[in-house]
């Protein structure tokens, strides 16, 4: 009985989160289509691709941190920054030079605890966006909408009158 009143709980705190992101959504796609600034956070996982590398040489067994680690990108007017969440809340990623490199469909035999903690989502609306932000190249997985959101953030912080970027 418990258990079905654990579950039913969540899933009314799930409904609650997936409503108040959407709001959060709508508001900045509001913004960006009537041309006004758009500020705002919305949730993100996010993968450096040096982290294969980084991390080869582990012995079987030996803890690693997560592929995918959970975090929230903020778009203003001045900057697109990703932010970590969690254990490992110390990390922020300044992706305002960030130039769109692709997008794809998450791979999902791979999840990871990253990438399941964008739950407030659903699992069709996911995709993949690839930056590189300097020397570094890195993935962001949100919402379709969210993504779409930090495209037109990134080519107002970097000039581009159109606000949207092609990837």
């Amino acid at each position: 009985m418990s258990d079905i009143i654990g579950d039913w709980i969540q899933e009314s705190i799930n409904k609650r989160r997936v409503r108040s992101l959407d709001k959060r959504l709508r508001e900045l796609a509001g913004a960006l289509e009537s041309g006004q600034p758009i500020s705002g956070t919305f949730d993100a996982a996010l993968h450096e691709m040096t982290y294969e590398l980084k991390y080869a040489t582990y012995p079987p067994g030996r803890w690693r941190p997560p592929r995918w680690r959970a975090g929230r990108v903020r778009v203003s007017p001045s900057a697109v920054t990703w932010e970590s969440r969690g254990l490992m809340a110390n990390r922020v990623h300044d992706l305002s030079s960030g130039i769109c490199t692709g997008d794809r469909q998450p791979d999902w035999p791979g999840l990871d605890i990253g990438l399941t903690r964008l739950h407030r989502y659903l699992a069709g609306s996911i995709q993949v966006l690839a930056l590189r932000v300097g020397a570094e190249d890195i993935e962001l997985a949100a919402s379709t909408r969210a993504l779409e959101i930090l495209r037109s953030g990134l080519a107002r912080v970097q000039g581009s009158p159109g606000g949207a970027m092609g990837a």
